[in-house]
């Protein structure tokens, strides 16, 4: 997809405002949601972000206005494929972790994208596990693993075996 449209994608997403308070887990302190901002983000406005990113574009979630975690994506013509679930290492990441279902909001916001008609997609896909974008940066490969299942259950992929790709047709 040409980067004008992404930043299309960039400009209309989220349509509503997410609503992170189903998302919140029992945690002590619980947190704010006041404090939660989703945004896309495209190209090399990336770089200048605290977490690394791969794909075309990716969602970050922050916290007290830090960047706390991402979901990335790469546009293959008619599938958007999910290349990344990466928290943030520190205190902020940490908290953000702990207290909200950030993969499966992530998950969920880019079905939204993939979803909407002004968008080209018609199927959301999932890289297997060890395809993914930096999995060695991680503290935990488990953690790793849990989180790229909860992205399968939440968006509901099959494996192709001729695609070597988790995917749901639209």
């Amino acid at each position: 997809m040409p980067e004008s449209q992404l930043r299309t994608i960039a400009e209309i997403f989220p349509k509503a405002p997410i609503e992170f308070g189903s998302y919140i887990t029992d945690t002590e302190p619980p947190l704010d949601i006041a404090y939660l901002a989703a945004r896309i983000v495209i190209g090399e406005d990336r770089r200048s972000l605290r977490i690394p990113t791969d794909g075309d574009l990716s969602l970050f979630l922050s916290y007290r206005g830090k960047d706390a975690a991402v979901c990335s994506a790469q546009d293959h013509v008619d599938t958007l494929v999910l290349t990344q679930f990466q928290g943030r290492n520190g205190r902020v990441g940490y908290r953000l972790n702990g207290g909200l279902r950030w993969v499966s909001l992530t998950a969920d916001q880019m079905l939204q994208i993939a979803s909407d008609p002004q968008t080209p997609y018609r199927r959301i896909a999932l890289l297997p596990l060890l395809a993914m974008g930096n999995v060695t940066e991680a503290a935990s490969y488990e953690g790793v693993q849990r989180k790229h299942e909860e992205a399968m259950a939440r968006l509901r992929l099959s494996y192709s075996k001729e695609e070597c790709l988790y995917i749901r047709d639209l």
